[in-house]
């Protein structure tokens, strides 16, 4: 799959598997990776780590509130959509 110039958005990202999948996707050339979790600090890390090409943000995938601030964050961060919405299972972390 080719991810230049994409946006990624990837819950259960603080961690394991969803962690490991935004590093890919950014060295894979994505534009946009938003790292999500329900722990913050940890999407905080994973970001930061990532560098200019990642944001992070806090995301309980059983609110709906949270789902839908989560689903507006590419758009309101990037004037593109988001390409790819990459879910991680719900026990390890924020999986939709």
């Amino acid at each position: 799959m080719d991810l230049k110039d994409r946006v990624v958005v990837v819950t259960g990202a603080g961690r394991g598997i969803g962690a490991a999948m935004c590093r890919t996707f950014a060295k894979a050339g994505a534009k946009l990776i938003v790292v999500s979790d329900l722990d913050e600090t940890a999407a905080r890390n994973v970001a930061e780590q990532i560098g200019s090409q990642a944001i992070f943000n806090r995301c309980d995938v059983a609110s709906e509130d949270d789902v839908r601030q989560l689903v507006s964050v590419p758009t309101r961060a990037s004037p593109s959509r988001a390409d790819l919405n990459q879910q991680t299972p719900s026990g390890s972390g924020c999986g939709m």
